[in-house]
């Protein structure tokens, strides 16, 4: 059972079209990485997909119950300690305030930050600490649901790794689907059932291709072959790595 369905999905911005002829449909527990060149338009596409952008065409079909994000940047709310923002959404939801410091705390823990971070203010927070806050707010209210905006950028490789396990644990253990958008096509490799391109200039998903078993029984030496057979051997990638010049103009 699909839980988002984008259909013939497009934007335009001051008059130029960005995206056009958009297909893409994610089942429920299913993580779909998205790749393509620098400036395609994956983040925007992302952006609308989770209602933050208003499509100029097409549709948007979502059969989940609550969707998060998790940004490039942590985008945390800096008059405010880690752990006001991570309750943040609960407080939206309406959640009970005596619910909200457990469910604080489990999200934190699954997000591998100490107890001990949690009264400090973003400015007291290191870029990792932050994007890790970043992490544990988008897990707090429970979504089913995940978009992932390049969210681990910012991350060492080794935190890296374990936040791409948290998105497979995710999936497997929660049934939480995501859309997951990156420029790195062995962590897409590593974590995603499935990797769609988006074509050079935004117009449409080139295609598709399938990951071999379920991530998190990849090993790292399959993982590396499969990007370096998909990055030698598939056209679909060929242009992946490209800049479009959109972005820079």
């Amino acid at each position: 059972m699909s839980v988002l369905d984008l259909s013939r999905v497009g934007h335009a911005y001051l008059g130029r079209t960005v995206l056009s002829s958009i297909d893409l449909t994610i089942d429920k527990g299913e993580i779909v990485a998205l790749v393509g060149p620098s400036g395609c338009g994956k983040s925007t596409l992302a952006h609308i997909a989770a209602g933050l952008i208003d499509a100029s065409e097409g549709r948007i079909t979502t059969h989940y119950t609550r969707h998060a994000m998790i940004f490039q940047e942590p985008r945390l709310m800096p008059w405010a300690t880690a752990r006001t923002n991570i309750a943040y959404p609960l407080k939206l939801a309406r959640v009970p305030r005596r619910d909200r410091a457990a469910m604080v705390e489990a999200a934190a823990q699954k997000a591998h930050l100490l107890p001990e971070d949690l009264d400090k203010y973003p400015v007291e927070l290191s870029g990792g600490m932050r994007q890790r806050t970043a992490i544990a707010r988008a897990l707090v209210a429970g979504p089913d649901f995940i978009f992932y905006d390049e969210p681990f950028t910012a991350l060492d490789a080794a935190l890296k790794r374990r936040m791409q396990d948290l998105v497979i644990a995710n999936a497997a253990e929660a049934g939480i689907a995501g859309l997951f958008i990156t420029h790195d096509l062995a962590e897409a490799a590593r974590i995603a059932d499935r990797i769609a391109v988006m074509h050079t200039h935004g117009r449409g998903i080139l295609g598709q291709r399938p990951l071999p078993t379920r991530p998190g029984d990849r090993t790292d030496e399959e993982v590396f072959a499969w990007v370096q057979n998909a990055l030698t051997s598939d056209p679909l990638f060929a242009h992946i790595h490209d800049v479009d010049e959109r972005a820079i103009a």
